[in-house]
């Protein structure tokens, strides 16, 4: 790259060139305005909603990058999927990682429907079990209930659950074993203590490579983005979502 973020985000002709993602999504999306041999963009589109469309488009469902998270709540977040990283959805979640630059380093606001655990690995933050909640509801109350209640109330929730250790991951449709022979291991009470350890332990764990490559490319437009380790997880997406004064 031969341009700073900054000179290259002055018109959207120039921030078309920036990553070849962007290129191709305006291709699929503006095939009548766009030529072949030159990808210009419709002047009508500006920086900001191009930046937005371009946001819009990876969180669509059909890109298979995220999934919605396990919450009763109305405002349902989205987490990455847990799959096989192609070498496409590397570039993806990366191109992620350069919009999230891009919004800092331009005052561009964005709003990613992030839950805290993903805000919090992005800046080096450590998960806790409330930020579960958010994520796996389902899970974070089975894991309250077994390690609170009595032996005799344990059985009684076991008996509609799975109870081996074993996980439902975000992105593999079989049962993932939370160490080897898991799924030939019963749950006991009087290890329910590890079983919880090990199921959080995993969940927090589980999007670590997106969160990697989202990291990597916001470093691509922030080179110290090291410093964010210095803010709180809500002062950071703060920072990104901002509204326009």
């Amino acid at each position: 790259m031969t341009k700073n973020p900054p000179e290259l985000l002055r018109t959207p002709k120039l921030l078309v060139k920036f990553d070849p993602i962007i290129e191709e999504i305006m291709r699929n999306s503006f095939t009548e305005y766009i030529q072949k041999d030159n990808s210009e963009i419709p002047e009508k589109i500006n920086t900001i909603n191009l930046v937005h469309f371009l946001l819009t488009n990876l969180l669509k469902e059909d890109q298979n990058l995220f999934t919605k998270c396990r919450t009763d709540s109305n405002a349902k977040p989205v987490v990455p999927y847990s799959n096989n990283l192609t070498k496409r959805k590397q570039s993806q979640y990366i191109f992620l990682g350069k919009l999230i630059g891009i919004s800092i380093r331009n005052s561009i606001p964005i709003n990613i429907p992030f839950p805290s655990l993903v805000w919090k690995l992005i800046v080096f933050e450590k998960p806790n079990f409330e930020d579960l909640k958010e994520v796996d509801h389902s899970l974070f109350l089975f894991l309250e209930k077994i390690t609170q209640n009595s032996k005799s109330q344990f059985e009684q929730l076991i008996k509609d659950h799975e109870s081996n250790f074993t996980i439902d991951s975000f992105g593999k449709s079989n049962r993932i074993e939370l160490f080897p022979g898991g799924s030939m291991t019963r749950l006991k009470f009087e290890i329910t203590k590890e079983y919880s350890n090990l199921c959080q332990n995993f969940r927090m764990n589980e999007f670590f490579p997106q969160i990697h490559l989202i990291q990597e490319g916001i470093k691509q437009i922030i080179p110290n983005f090291h410093i964010f380790h210095l803010f709180t997880w809500q002062e950071f997406k703060k920072l990104i979502s901002r509204k326009v004064k």
